[in-house]
């Protein structure tokens, strides 16, 4: 008799489940965005933070201009209030996302999606955890920024891990009692 052990791999995800803290932040130096200025960013107003549900989406809307909806690998940016202009600053500023989970995944890219009528492909940063979009200059219209994201997902989580180690050598040793009777 013989046994055959097979998995199924498990759905990859990238910001299922993940918790998300939305922020509107300006540098403090000309130049830099919030993500490279030596000199830190001033935090205007945190919206707090949010679970991005698997499978779905959330919707807020921030700062009473900015509808913002997340999922697995799109953050849209909706200027809700048209004819808002953000002028007049030399530094930049805009909103960040920031991931917070303990095992986040890593973000390898943030691409402005074609299909965009707010803001353009310059004004988007990202780091392994971070995302900037930079609303500075820019005569809002009613339009959305889409960026998708792509990065590496999460390694599981230890006990996971331990749940599937321990399920292969509890199998293994079902194989050989088999074979031994």
């Amino acid at each position: 008799m013989s046994f055959v052990l097979a998995a199924k791999p498990a759905a990859a995800s990238l910001l299922d489940g993940q918790t998300v803290q939305v922020q509107y932040v300006v540098a403090n130096d000309i130049g830099y965005s919030p993500l490279n200025d030596p000199g830190g960013d001033v935090v205007d107003q945190s919206y707090g933070t949010a679970v991005v549900p698997t499978g779905g989406a959330f919707n807020s809307i921030y700062f009473g201009i900015f509808k913002l909806v997340v999922d697995d690998t799109t953050i849209s940016i909706t200027n809700t209030n048209d004819g808002t202009v953000f002028t007049g600053s030399p530094y930049q500023q805009g909103l960040l996302v920031t991931l917070l989970n303990a095992n986040a995944p890593t973000i390898t890219g943030v691409t402005y999606d074609g299909s965009s009528n707010l803001g353009s492909a310059a004004d988007v940063a990202f780091n392994s955890n971070h995302i900037f979009f930079n609303v500075n200059d820019e005569r809002f219209v009613t339009g959305t920024a889409v960026l998708d994201v792509t990065g590496i997902s999460a390694a599981p989580e230890p006990g996971t891990l331990a749940m599937g180690i321990g399920g292969i050598l509890l199998a293994l040793m079902a194989a050989r009692r088999t074979r031994k009777a």
